[in-house]
C-alpha cells in the first residue's frame, strides 16, 4: 500500500506543479491584455525553489518620452494647427486654444513663441490674459505692447 500511495503523491504533485504553471501563465497574459505590455515567457518554478524565475514584463515604447525633444514635424504640425485655430477664432487664449486642439498648455509654447517671431500672430495682454490673433486681424484695436506702454507714461 504504501506503493501505490507513493505513487499517488507524486501524481499529484506533477499535477499541481503543471496546474500552477498554467494558472500563471494564464495570469501573466490576462495582465498583459489589461494594461498592454509584452512579458517574455514565465518558467516554471523549479523544484528546489519556490520561486518562479520569470521576467519582468516590457512596457511598449511611447509616442513621446518626457524631457525628450519633438520631432521637428511634430512642432510644424502643432504650428499649423494653432495658426489655423486662431485665424478662425481670433482673441483666444492659450487654453482655449489647447482645448481645441486636445493638447497641454506647455506643448503650444514653442509653436506660439515661433508664429509670434516670425510675425504670423500677435499677441495682446500679458500672462494668463495674453490673447493671440492673427496679424492681420487686431484684437483690440492697440497694434503692440510698446503703444501701450508709450501711453502709460503719459
Amino acid at each position: 500500500m504504501s506503493d501505490i500511495n507513493q505513487r499517488i503523491q507524486e501524481k499529484v504533485e506533477a499535477f499541481v506543479e503543471d496546474l500552477s504553471a498554467l494558472v500563471r501563465r494564464a495570469a501573466v497574459q490576462a495582465v498583459e491584455a489589461s494594461l498592454g505590455v509584452v512579458a517574455e515567457k514565465v518558467a516554471a518554478p523549479s523544484p528546489r525553489s519556490r520561486k518562479a524565475s520569470a521576467a519582468k514584463p516590457q512596457r511598449k515604447k511611447a509616442a513621446a518620452v518626457v524631457g525628450q525633444k519633438r520631432p521637428p514635424e511634430e512642432i510644424a504640425q502643432t504650428l499649423d494647427n494653432v495658426l489655423a485655430y486662431v485665424t478662425e477664432n481670433p482673441g483666444v487664449g492659450v487654453e482655449q486654444i489647447a482645448a481645441a486642439l486636445g493638447t497641454k498648455t506647455r506643448l503650444l509654447t514653442l509653436p506660439i513663441r515661433k508664429l509670434l517671431e516670425s510675425g504670423a500672430l500677435t499677441r495682446d495682454g500679458e500672462k494668463r490674459a495674453t490673447k493671440y490673433s492673427p496679424a492681420a486681424v487686431e484684437s483690440s484695436g492697440r497694434s503692440s505692447r510698446s503703444s501701450r506702454k508709450s501711453r502709460r507714461r503719459r
